[in-house]
């Protein structure tokens, strides 16, 4: 009788052990989960400020050094 409840006490430390473990371990997963979410969504924030019109307009003056074309520049492809 006595083998037995001890048997059962320790079982029952056991699985509060290993649930201590798995609950330990669940938060680290929501904290990296939560992490991750916010670096997606800061990463499509920069894609699209990347994109963007004014972005690749002052991405071609300053880097490319381009600007607007003059009328000298401009020639006409096919016009009747």
């Amino acid at each position: 009788m006595t083998v037995g409840l001890f048997a059962a006490l320790l079982m029952t430390v056991w699985e509060t052990v290993q649930s201590q473990h798995y609950h330990k371990d669940v938060s680290s997963l929501r904290r990296q989960v939560d992490r991750l979410t916010y670096e997606n969504a800061r990463m499509e924030m920069q894609i699209h400020q990347w994109e963007s019109p004014s972005h690749l307009d002052w991405m071609a003056r300053q880097q490319f050094k381009m600007g607007p074309l003059d009328s000298q520049h401009v020639i006409a492809i096919g016009s009747r």
